[in-house]
């Protein structure tokens, strides 16, 4: 074929994905303008710390909303092409579900449960958009995702070949003419890749014919026989494996009168969207399959009843014991989803099609991310109850002061801790502020001297800062709180400088905590420094050199220098040794004195070694 026709070729294909998406396509080009944009510094994308938000945007939202906009405004185009729309009516009616999704994305303040539901439901909506109305055949949506997933796969293998090939072409240009390549180059090209020439491609491989029919009996391709064979001798077997495993286990809590084990939501979890998929699979071989097929095309639905009062039992004393949290939202929203599928089979069995099973799916964790009944806003308001829960159960309030306690059980300091710090995460530790009210230590007013004695969430005082004094006021601690217990907390936000002599050298940074170190074992035979803290010692150790020193002096002295300057200044702990002196340098530590004892829960550092020149020594 000439080489013109190949050019025309690829002109009309690119033509015609562009004329068919034209939203999604512009999409995908201003995002990988803006990774581009972002990896360069032309534009200033930080990533978003709860713990001192900003103004703006934040990498997180701003990706987020166009991918999800990508793939809302492509689930639009396949409807409006279904069913025959105009083509510059599908087009405004896709930019503005895209512009709406945006909107809604970028206004808040970013959340991970949002987006953990948003982009799964828009996924199950690019796969079942252009089938919400009946379907000429059930099995036209099934041929549709599997071109659909064959143009994922085929996406990314295009992708991967474009990185390949540029990398290499590059580098080749960097050898032979001796050309310094830019040493991020490769963060370009990936970006490229993933944002532009994957979704392309994908674009441009999504199956033009809506209506096309799929007849496995009469399809002696690769995608019948492999699919069937995958279904008989790989999937359908580990799908009744698993559900023998799950009703043993329910034979067992009735035997032993027991509640069952909070992670068998996940497990049921699993076991339900996976055969959910499976089904979906197996839907064109139900009636004319193998007898393993259709014995799991009988019983898949009936059989999710017993698993599913797992997963509502666990889940409800999950609820009940610690409140509402974005994961157990999930869990019983999927659990809601399936007993209305099991309810919806027992009365109409022909009725449930695969158009319905994805469509609602997708309807529920769209849903989700949105609105007072979303993850997050539950979450919150169940996190919040529970909290102040706990407070009056503690003894937190004196009518409606707050007064605090002298001891707290650990369990409750714990739960307490959690929940705070999950309240400030998701950027809602206002919640709290009306307890602090007239408190001389209300931890959000600001007491650095010369600005207003009560500031805004958003103003100098950082939500780090408030969550970190409302603990202390509190006497929240994830360990428990104990009066007869001193505790230590130090976080470095400051750089530090040190002057060095010839025979030193840096290591780091070394984590830590009161039961040794967090090296692997696997790294220990290489000869590189050690720190760690076990047996109320700090103990550093590098080839046949050996410094400790004891974690309660360190500890005081910690406190000696928070007393005497601000606590975010470095705190350096010399260890003299035979060999020379050991410099730790401690970026974050937390732990307590009890008594003449000191434990360090947890801690990072750096280190510097002045070694003699003698290395025996």
């Amino acid at each position: 074929m000439p080489l013109h026709t190949h050019r025309d070729l690829f002109k009309s294909a690119l033509l015609l994905t562009v004329l068919r998406f034209p939203v999604p396509v512009a999409i995908s080009i201003l995002l990988m303008m803006v990774g581009n944009a972002d990896i360069a510094g032309l534009i200033d994308l930080k990533s978003y710390d709860w713990r001192e938000p900003g103004d703006g945007f934040y990498s997180e939202q701003l990706y987020a909303a166009l991918i999800s906009g990508f793939l809302a405004s492509g689930a639009v185009q396949l409807y409006c092409e279904k069913y025959q729309w105009r083509k510059m009516v599908s087009a405004l009616l896709a930019f503005t579900t895209a512009c709406g999704i945006a909107i809604l994305l970028l206004i808040p303040t970013p959340q991970e449960a949002q987006y953990l539901f948003l982009l799964p439901g828009l996924v199950l909506a690019v796969m079942v958009a252009g089938y919400v109305h009946k379907a000429p055949d059930d099995n036209a949506i099934w041929i549709f995702n599997a071109r659909l997933a064959f143009a994922v796969l085929a996406s990314g293998l295009v992708a991967g070949v474009f990185v390949a090939g540029v990398l290499a072409v590059l580098e080749s240009f960097s050898y032979l003419f001796d050309i310094v390549i830019q040493h991020n180059i490769h963060r370009y090209v990936w970006t490229t890749a993933a944002s532009l020439i994957a979704p392309i491609v994908g674009l441009s491989l999504v199956s033009r014919n809506l209506s096309e029919t799929f007849s496995p009996d009469g399809d002696p391709s690769l995608l019948s026989t492999g699919t069937s064979l995958v279904l008989n001798f790989l999937l359908i077997p580990l799908a009744l494996t698993y559900l023998i495993i799950l009703y043993f286990y329910a034979g067992r809590i009735l035997i032993e009168a027991e509640l069952p084990k909070g992670q068998v939501g996940i497990m049921v979890l699993i076991f339900t969207v996976g055969g959910a998929a499976i089904w979906l699979i197996a839907h064109p071989w139900r009636q004319t399959g193998s007898r393993l097929i259709k014995f799991f095309d009988r019983i898949w639905f009936p059989s999710l009843a017993v698993p599913l009062i797992l997963l509502a039992t666990g889940t409800y004393q999950r609820i009940s014991e610690y409140g509402v949290t974005p994961e157990r939202y999930g869990l019983a929203a999927i659990g809601i989803w399936a007993g209305l599928l099991i309810v919806w089979y027992l009365l109409r069995s022909r009725s449930v099609q695969p158009r319905i099973l994805v469509g609602t799916l997708s309807a529920i964790l769209i849903a989700a991310s949105f609105g007072p009944w979303s993850a997050t806003s539950i979450s919150v308001a169940s996190q919040y109850q529970r909290l102040i829960s706990l407070m009056q159960t503690a003894g937190y309030f004196d009518g409606d002061a707050l007064k605090v306690p002298d001891n707290i059980e650990t369990s409750v300091s714990n739960e307490a801790h959690s929940k705070l710090d999950f309240l400030a995460r998701a950027g809602q530790l206002e919640l709290i502020s009306p307890l602090f009210e007239g408190r001389a230590d209300n931890p959000f007013k600001n007491k650095t001297p010369g600005l207003t004695e009560s500031i805004l969430l958003s103003d100098r005082k950082s939500i780090g800062d408030i969550l970190s004094d409302a603990f202390d006021v509190l006497k929240f601690e994830p360990y428990g709180h104990d009066s007869s217990k001193i505790w230590v907390e130090h976080r470095e936000t400051r750089p530090v400088v040190l002057k060095t002599q010839e025979m030193t050298f840096y290591s780091g940074t070394h984590t830590f905590h009161d039961r040794g170190s967090n090296v692997p074992e696997a790294d220990r035979m290489f000869d590189i420094p050690q720190i760690s803290s076990a047996d109320n010692k700090i103990t550093i150790s590098y080839q046949n050199h050996i410094w400790e020193r004891d974690v309660a002096v360190f500890l005081q002295s910690v406190l000696e220098a928070q007393s005497t300057s601000e606590p975010t200044n470095t705190v350096i702990l010399t260890i003299a040794g035979k060999s020379g002196d050991a410099k730790v340098v401690f970026h974050h530590l937390s732990g307590y004195l009890d008594g003449n004892n000191g434990i360090i829960l947890n801690g990072s550092a750096s280190l510097f070694l002045s070694l003699s020149s003698d290395p025996d020594h």
